[in-house]
């Protein structure tokens, strides 16, 4: 899944959105106002850019606590996924998901 752009997107809206505060006349609200937008900025640009990913190369099977990581559903990365009852399956010849789909019908 590629949410880069989303995530990005959603966090400069909500700095925009929370840069309405550094306008106020309270001290208070102008402050609290910073400390949103520069949280949230860090929060989009820094940690799950950078720290998230990194984190879970050093956590590795850790990442999947308590359990361990389920099987992989396809035999492709990207491309066109077909869904029927529930089940989504790739778009090859034949799969296991093929079967269990043929056989249900």
């Amino acid at each position: 899944l590629k949410t880069g752009d989303v995530i990005s997107g959603a966090g400069l809206i909500m700095s925009l959105a929370f840069s309405g505060l550094i306008f106020s006349d309270k001290i208070f609200f102008q402050q609290f106002g910073v400390l949103i937008i520069t949280s949230v900025l860090l929060d989009t640009f820094v940690v799950r850019t950078v720290l998230v990913p990194a984190l879970m190369l050093i956590a590795q099977h850790w990442n999947w606590w308590p359990r361990s990581m389920p099987p992989p559903i396809h035999d492709v990365l990207e491309g066109e996924v077909e869904s029927c009852g529930g089940l989504s399956r790739p778009i090859l010849a034949q799969t296991s998901l093929d079967r269990m789909w043929q056989g249900a019908h």
